[in-house]
């Protein structure tokens, strides 16, 4: 940082010509900076770091640059087809316009801009900027959600999760109810099965066992 000694040395307008000075360099090496990355990204020559060789462009510019893909586009985009507007403006305010306002209605904003800059004895002020911005804008499509309808959805989600919660419950007892019905049955059977059984060594095979002995004695 410059320090304040050396500052005070020079006059406002002085001052005034360093610090546009620096905001001209800032852009010109923003847009080379923008320019460097879209070869990159066009050549796919960013793979060639080990790093990043499986990694999409959107990735490495991400971890690399920590810019998201959304904001080098939009700024790619300014460069490329507002440069007069970038250097009037500076890249933020023909970046958010880009990505607020259709592009039929770009050129209008820009164009009401310099219309009331040319009116204005001082230069436009952000607030009167973004509300030029705000105009051309596209309706937003979000819906705001209160705090109250957020607590009536939160009491509906409870509710609906509290009767799925029973309707399981009640579930779960019938099939309770079911499973010992038929334990019961099962039990039932096999006592059946085992008195079946019962009767056949008692009446049964003594039968059989007499009938085949009688049997015995009559062959010859």
């Amino acid at each position: 940082m410059r320090k304040e000694q050396d500052l005070n040395k020079l006059t406002l307008g002085e001052i005034e010509t360093q610090a546009l000075g620096c905001q001209n360099s800032y852009l010109k090496n923003r847009e080379k900076f923008i320019s460097i990355l879209d070869y990159l990204k066009m050549t796919i020559r960013f793979k060639e770091n080990p790093r990043y060789k499986d990694s999409s462009f959107a990735e490495y510019l991400s971890s690399k640059f920590h810019m998201t893909i959304g904001t080098f586009d939009s700024e790619k985009r300014s460069f490329l087809s507002f440069p007069k507007e970038v250097k009037r403006w500076d890249i933020g305010v023909v970046r958010e316009t880009l990505n607020k306002v259709s592009p039929l209605k770009v050129p209008s904003v820009f164009a009401e801009l310099d219309q009331k800059q040319a009116k204005s004895k001082k230069p436009l002020t952000l607030p009167q900027i973004k509300g030029t911005i705000k105009k051309y804008s596209r309706p937003c499509t979000v819906k705001q959600i209160t705090a109250a309808e957020e607590s009536k959805s939160a009491k509906e989600t409870i509710k609906r999760l509290m009767l799925q919660h029973e309707r399981d419950q009640v579930t779960i007892a019938e099939q309770a109810k079911t499973i010992l019905s038929l334990q019961g049955q099962l039990e039932r059977a096999k006592k059946a099965v085992a008195e079946k059984n019962s009767l056949v060594d008692r009446y049964v095979k003594p039968f059989v066992k007499n009938f085949e002995n009688r049997v015995a004695q009559v062959s010859p």
